[in-house]
């Protein structure tokens, strides 16, 4: 019983350890964000979008990302959190979006995570795009 606990702790650690490092914000932050008025993007393909939607998400595909983003008239001060599959699209989204000029950007990297996130609003009516 003691090893069991002793591997969840070290497995606890390692995760909290690789979210810090890949920058991801934190599932009630973002929650606080989406609450203020944050746009939710989902940058995974329309097919993975179709399959596993997170309500009130926009879907803007990586490899449209830059030309999607720039037709849809959003304020550069608007705060938006972006997430994909694994976190990796959604790294290089912020990246796009920051030499776009929108300096108020978080990587919420999974879709898992921006499950999370939306159920955090406690109910709070989103409108889905």
């Amino acid at each position: 019983m003691a090893g069991w606990i002793v591997v969840f702790f070290v497995l606890a650690v390692i995760g909290w350890a690789v979210v810090q490092r890949l920058g991801w914000i934190k599932i009630p932050d973002a929650a606080a964000k989406l609450r203020s008025g944050a746009i939710l993007v989902d940058v995974r393909t329309p097919s993975e979008y179709r399959m596993s939607k997170v309500d009130g998400a926009y879907n803007v595909p990586l490899g449209e990302f830059s030309q999607t983003v720039e037709t849809k008239g959003w304020s550069k001060d608007q705060q938006i959190v972006v997430y994909c599959a694994s976190g990796n699209r959604s790294r290089a989204a912020i990246r796009q979006l920051t030499a776009l000029g929108y300096p108020h950007v978080w990587n919420l990297g999974t879709v898992g995570r921006a499950r999370q996130a939306a159920a955090e609003l406690g109910g709070q009516d989103r409108a889905t795009p």
